[in-house]
């Protein structure tokens, strides 16, 4: 079982990307693994903390001790998590667990997930790079089709066109102020 979860710190809100319980994929687009505000789970804990954490038993008394009632899905007997940091941020963090079993997981565990959660972190950047390139070069595409629209002088119905496309939308104006 494990799952891995995103952080979005402006909107405070943490959402399941991948979750696997007993060897399934489990559907993250319905409850208990839809997008929600941060709260005071083993997850919030470790965004709070930006530390890797073990609990190899008693996971129910530390959820009580440390007053910490949260817990999506069925409470685990053992479970181990790190963050997934970028430049000190968490965005997200990676963890496994046990329903079953206590002192299932050791600090090899521990430190094996915080370098899943280190190569995580890279690939998560490169993908959010990768998109944000993609849309520059979107607009750049936009505003070149609309230059060669008026250097060529294709008309300004050309170029409402252009920018319906960019936009996806129905409708565009140029006020001449």
């Amino acid at each position: 079982n494990y799952y891995m979860a995103l952080y979005d710190q402006e909107q405070d809100v943490v959402s399941f990307a991948r979750v696997v319980e007993d060897g399934t994929s489990v559907p993250v687009d319905k409850p208990p693994y839809t997008p929600r505000k941060r709260g005071k789970g083993l997850t919030e804990l470790i965004i709070e903390t930006k530390e890797p954490m073990l609990v190899r038993h008693g996971v129910a008394e530390f959820y009580e001790k440390a007053g910490r009632k949260d817990y999506v899905g069925k409470l685990a007997q053992s479970w181990v998590g790190a963050p997934i940091l970028f430049q000190g941020n968490v965005i997200g963090v990676i963890a496994t667990y046990n329903w079953k079993k206590e002192m299932v997981y050791d600090d090899q565990d521990k430190e094996f997930l915080q370098t899943i959660g280190t190569q995580a972190a890279t690939a998560l950047q490169i993908r959010a790079n990768f998109r944000n390139l993609e849309a520059s070069n979107k607009r750049l595409e936009t505003a070149r089709t609309i230059g060669q629209a008026v250097v060529t002088d294709l008309g300004i119905d050309h170029i409402l066109q252009v920018l319906r496309d960019h936009f996806d939308c129905d409708y565009a104006i140029i006020l001449n102020i």
